[in-house]
């Protein structure tokens, strides 16, 4: 007896190596395809038609592309990239703000590192949990990671003040050193950030000559990257069947700015109330009543989310507040735990900010302080929100518009270059384009 169990683990052993290398083995084959995305903070989709940008007029020439890339709401940093990499809702995926405040652990968050806070598989686990190996460096969420999946390359924490430049040169390096190591496995998903426009346009406006300085500037980063990282995909490349896709996406748009709203003097509330949480982020505020004092279903919590609502509506046009269990479905926002129990919307010219000592609502025009542009809005209702995507196979001229392209699209393309399965959260469709085709 002893003998038989003995050969059964041995013949089960031996066909778990086997049926491993065999996995291995046809993984190494699907990652002959390389994918380098690169998200661009901030990019408007008509930036590219306000000047003569070499490489965007090659992308546009070679690649398929759109100035249509539709948001998440709310069309905010790292919500978007969020939804973007994992494929998921808002409400999924958790992440709800730049900055947001979750009432089950009660903990205020502002432009997290940690990733554990995402809640719905990002793309980059996705790969590397079906054998791609993945780098990732400065996508928001991405950072410290600690679970049983990690990729081979990420950072602990953002550094806000490194150039776009060198993000982009580190990316390469991280690629380059892995080559140098003769990993027998290569880097197949290599992914990067850049706030490129973002900045000036929070600063200066959409409108701004700040902007057409940074399309300049990010045009000609674009360019010397794509170069450095076809002869490094070279050094890689095995066979001639291998491809090189560059994936280029952003988060949002911008629109100008024009009214400053503070949203604890508007509710008549102070700002550190510990009965009253308030948590903003661009055109979006949150409103967190305290349990204790305003439990759930009670009249003292109605009466004080009825107030604040009717004060949020008269305060301006076209202000919206909804409780949290009212909001409309199609946003997909309704986090249990990290959406507000009354969210505030604003409309297009308006965001929030905190005044210390101002009135409720500021003219902020053309303020040097700023700021002068902002995202968050409905992509539904304000098509500045629209933003740049392009995909790219190297050696490849296959131009193509693709007009309307949603968020929920790209976690499944890029997966489908890869040649892996997508994200169990990640429910979108890949784009139907011919690059695509083997």
């Amino acid at each position: 007896m002893f003998w038989v169990i003995s050969t059964i683990v041995v013949a089960v052993v031996a066909g778990l190596a086997a049926a491993k290398w065999m996995y291995q083995y046809s993984l190494q084959a699907a990652a002959r395809t390389t994918v380098v995305w690169i998200s661009i903070d901030g990019m408007r989709g008509d930036y590219v038609q306000r000047g003569d940008f070499p490489f965007f007029v090659r992308l546009r020439r070679e690649a398929a592309t759109t100035d249509k890339l539709r948001p998440v709401f709310p069309s905010i940093t790292f919500p978007s990239h969020c939804s973007e990499a994992t494929g998921a809702t808002v409400e999924k995926h958790g992440i709800t703000a730049n900055a947001f405040y979750d009432a089950a652990t009660k903990t205020q968050y502002s432009y997290p590192n940690d990733s554990s806070l995402l809640q719905a598989e990002p793309i980059w686990l996705t790969a590397q949990r079906q054998g791609v190996r993945t780098a990732v460096l400065d996508w928001p969420l991405s950072f410290a990671q600690k679970g049983p999946i990690r990729t081979e390359i990420f950072d602990e924490k953002f550094d806000s003040a490194m150039p776009d430049e060198q993000r982009l040169n580190r990316l390469l390096d991280a690629w380059s050193a892995s080559l140098a190591k003769a990993d027998p496995v290569p880097l197949h998903l290599l992914m990067g950030y850049v706030i490129a426009t973002d900045k000036p346009g929070h600063n200066n406006g959409p409108d701004s000559p700040e902007i057409l300085q940074a399309m300049i500037t990010l045009d000609a980063q674009l360019a010397k990257f794509s170069e450095r990282a076809v002869e490094l995909w070279k050094r890689q490349r095995k066979t001639p069947e291998d491809r090189l896709f560059f994936v280029f996406s952003t988060d949002h748009g911008m629109s100008t700015v024009k009214t400053l709203v503070s949203l604890p003097r508007l509710l008549n509330v102070a700002r550190r109330d510990p009965e009253i949480r308030l948590s903003t982020t661009g055109n979006v505020g949150h409103v967190f009543l305290d349990g204790v004092k305003y439990p759930r279903g009670s009249e003292a919590r109605e009466a004080k989310l009825r107030e604040f609502r009717a004060t949020m509506i008269a305060a301006g046009p076209d202000f919206q507040a909804f409780k949290r269990e009212d909001m409309p479905a199609a946003w997909g926002y309704a986090h249990p735990t990290r959406c507000g129990d009354l969210i505030i919307i604003l409309p297009r010219g308006y965001t929030f900010g905190w005044a210390e000592n101002a009135a409720a609502i500021l003219e902020v025009g053309t303020s040097a302080t700023g700021p002068n542009g902002m995202h968050g809005y409905d992509p539904a209702t304000n098509p500045e929100m629209m933003g740049f995507f392009a995909i790219w196979e190297f050696g490849k001229i296959k131009p193509m518009d693709l007009g309307a392209v949603g968020w929920d699209q790209l976690h499944p393309t890029v997966a489908k270059l890869l040649g892996i399965n997508p994200s169990p959260t990640a429910t979108g469709t890949p784009l139907a384009i011919a690059a695509l085709a083997k």
